[in-house]
């Protein structure tokens, strides 16, 4: 991570064109059709002070560069302003963040945490406690104890009228009265492995701010661990809360990185080692079957033709796909059944047929953020389920919500990723 000292120094690694956006005070007025500015995404701080937090990313389409910049407009407890802005900077190809401004700081150093030092803390603290950091970030935010923004969405272009190439999502969460806010940037560049020697499709990482004067602390420099890690934990968190008592056996569709991190951390909740696995490309599925295989885990592995044949004979099933066609429908999942369906983060994706959400209970880490753009979106917008079918889990896990009339109905929990649980990532990483 490089430190730039000066707007000077990040206006260098702009066009003349994208400078000029930049150093001005309305990006969204000063954009053109070839630079890219998403809508500014605002999120109010409480703290023993208050302030407002406004974020917004700029790119200009075929540059190597884009950026995101984070403001905060803080008040001191003698009402006196403090302003400061955090700038990252991108490579528009990878979606790697390489470099950051800080600016009005004065003296105030920001830690940078490395892959290393992020993954030993997370070992000291253990999967249990990791687990429970999730689960109390997910009651705090359906309890309303916390303020989340919107989620900053822009599209990465490396001509005018071509295809995406990429994606970059800005999550943010501030528990009410914490001395910690959290900014997460990832990027999802679907062309990484291909084009980059194998660079993961997903990079990122995660920033601390104090919630007392608006400024960052730390950044969290983790590649994506954090992000799939936390993800990764909705299985176990699911099945600890909505799961059947004992699992016979574990269905897998879908064969890629959070596929692989869902059974890893299921391995901590369940004796259950059969695994019925279906991937679309047969030597992505065989390569995948011998990397589980390699845990020395005790996994035996059957892999099948069918998403549907997955189904069969399991009673929890993770769908971990970004398909844009259902991969279970309502005929093939066993009645007492927990489906765990994560691969969905953008408006299109659905994994689950609508007919199978209609006659379960659904679960979702988020009601708005799933049915705009998570599994339930397409039976929300054709009037098969209303809003009122949809509960979040983190009812379940405050205890708002008795399970025992549900029975032997089906239940789906959606997750579309949201900002407390890399809240909870960030808390489990840093000291404070």
């Amino acid at each position: 991570m490089k430190i730039l000292h000066s707007k000077n120094e990040l206006t260098e690694l702009l066009s003349a064109k994208a400078a000029l956006v930049f150093d001005s005070n309305n990006w969204t007025e000063a954009a053109s059709d070839d630079i890219t500015v998403s809508t500014p995404v605002t999120m109010n701080i409480d703290s023993s002070t208050k302030g407002t937090v406004t974020a917004q990313s700029l790119h200009e389409i075929g540059a190597e560069y884009f950026v995101i910049r984070v403001s905060s407009q803080f008040h001191n407890e003698n009402k006196e302003a403090i302003d400061s802005s955090l700038t990252l900077v991108g490579n528009a190809k990878t979606g790697q963040i390489t470099a950051l401004l800080a600016e009005n700081y004065d003296d105030e150093e920001i830690k940078v945490m490395g892959l290393d030092e992020i993954k030993t803390n997370i070992s000291k603290l253990g999967f249990d406690g990791f687990q429970a950091i999730q689960e109390e970030m997910f009651a705090a935010f359906s309890n309303k104890e916390m303020s989340v923004p919107d989620v900053l969405v822009m599209p990465l272009r490396e001509q005018k009228y071509g295809p995406q190439t990429g994606d970059i999502y800005l999550k943010g969460a501030h528990p009410n009265g914490g001395d910690v806010f959290v900014f997460k940037a990832v990027t999802i560049c679907g062309g990484n492995p291909a084009r980059y020697n194998g660079l993961s499709v997903l990079q990122g990482l995660m920033v601390a701010f104090d919630a007392t004067t608006g400024k960052a602390t730390t950044v969290l420099e983790d590649d994506g661990y954090l992000t799939n890690l936390r993800t990764a934990m909705t299985g176990p968190v699911s099945l600890k809360h909505l799961g059947p008592k004992e699992i016979k056996q574990i269905g897998v569709i879908g064969t890629g990185q959070q596929a692989r991190g869902q059974i890893e951390q299921l391995e901590h909740v369940t004796t259950c080692r059969e695994l019925k696995l279906y991937g679309r490309n047969k030597k992505n599925t065989e390569r995948f079957t011998q990397e589980i295989k390699s845990r020395d885990a005790g996994w035996d592995i059957e892999i099948v033709d069918d998403p549907a044949k997955v189904a069969k004979g399991s009673n929890l099933i993770i769908t971990a796909t970004p398909s844009q066609v259902p991969v279970l429908k309502a005929g093939d999942v066993e009645p007492g059944t927990l489906v765990v369906a994560i691969g969905t983060g953008r408006k299109g994706q659905n994994e689950i047929d609508v007919e199978l959400l209609k006659q379960s209970e659904i679960f979702v880490d988020s009601k708005m953020a799933d049915l705009a753009k998570g599994n339930t979106s397409n039976a929300f917008e054709g009037g098969s389920i209303i809003e009122k079918d949809l509960t979040e889990i983190g009812q379940v896990i405050s205890g708002a919500v008795d399970l025992e009339d549900i029975g032997d109905k089906v239940r789906v929990f959606c997750g579309t990723g949201i900002g407390p649980q890399d809240m909870g990532a960030t808390l489990a990483t840093i000291p404070i």
